[in-house]
Parts: C-alpha cells; sequence; structure tokens
C-alpha cells in the first residue's frame, strides 16, 4: 500500500483579538468617562529637603585697588586682588573651624589712603565674624589677615 502524506499539524497560535485578551479591550476609562469627581483632601506635607547651596559677592575699592569677595556655592570664601598672584585667594583657612560661611562682604575702612579691608562673614548657623586685612605695602594672602572675632548678636 503505498504510503499517505500526511501534512504536520501546525501548532495552534491564540487568536490575538479574542474579547479575552487585554490588548484588543477597549479602554474602558474612554469609552463613557462619565463626571469626575471632587479633588480629595491635601496629604500631609512632607520632610524638609537638604539646604541648597549659597552663594555670595561683594566688592570693595581701596587706594585704587579693587576687590572682590566670593563664597561659592561649593563653600569656603576667596578674595579677588589684582596685586598678587594668583588673583584668587583662598581665605577658607581664617573661617573658624566648623563653621560654613553663606554670606560675606568687604569693606575699605578709613578715609584714603586706606590701609586696610574689613571682611564680614554670616555663617550657616547666624553666627556673624569679622576680620581686618591689612592691604598696603608687601602682604600675602591670608596671613595678612587677622583672626576672625565673633560679632554673632546676643539674641542669635
Amino acid at each position: 500500500m503505498p504510503q499517505v502524506l500526511r501534512p504536520r499539524s501546525l501548532p495552534q497560535v491564540p487568536d490575538r483579538c479574542n474579547r479575552a485578551h487585554r490588548s484588543c479591550r477597549p479602554d474602558r476609562t474612554t469609552r463613557n468617562p462619565g463626571i469626575a469627581g471632587e479633588t480629595g483632601p491635601t496629604g500631609p506635607a512632607g520632610d524638609t529637603g537638604p539646604t541648597g547651596p549659597s552663594q555670595s559677592i561683594d566688592s570693595a575699592q581701596a587706594n585704587n585697588n579693587y576687590f572682590t569677595l566670593l563664597v561659592p556655592s561649593s563653600g569656603g570664601l576667596f578674595v579677588r586682588d589684582a596685586n598678587v598672584s594668583p588673583t584668587w585667594q583662598d581665605l577658607s583657612s581664617l573661617v573658624p573651624e566648623g563653621e560654613t560661611v553663606v554670606a560675606a562682604t568687604i569693606v575699605d575702612q578709613g578715609q584714603p589712603p586706606s590701609n586696610d579691608v574689613h571682611i564680614s562673614i554670616l555663617t550657616a548657623d547666624g553666627d556673624v565674624y569679622q576680620t581686618a586685612c591689612v592691604v598696603t605695602g608687601d602682604y600675602t594672602w591670608p596671613t595678612n589677615c587677622t583672626a576672625f572675632v565673633d560679632n554673632t548678636p546676643p539674641d542669635n
């Protein structure tokens, strides 16, 4: 008897668009949306986030010399003095230990010719400090400055 060739049976592929398959169902939220309800109550406040970076800049002129004071967001305290090299000098070593400077000012003290500038800083804790820096003759930052003196108001 001759051999009968039967076709191989193919695996059954599920019908991808039958009603039971999620990808073929109509989106029930858009078919008949209805009326929106009222907004619910406000939830509790979240935790306070971290303090953002602070930046501060000020400038002064003493005896026709210009000084710029900078508190960058990365921290520290820097003065720009075109009479020395490099022009930007790091004064961070003068800042009292454990304090973080968030703002600073620089001012010429006295009638021309002025011999010094005064630098005041505000720290993250709300403390206020001040130093005086000689800016005549041969001087080197930061050794031309006195140590910072605490000038924090008593109610702080």
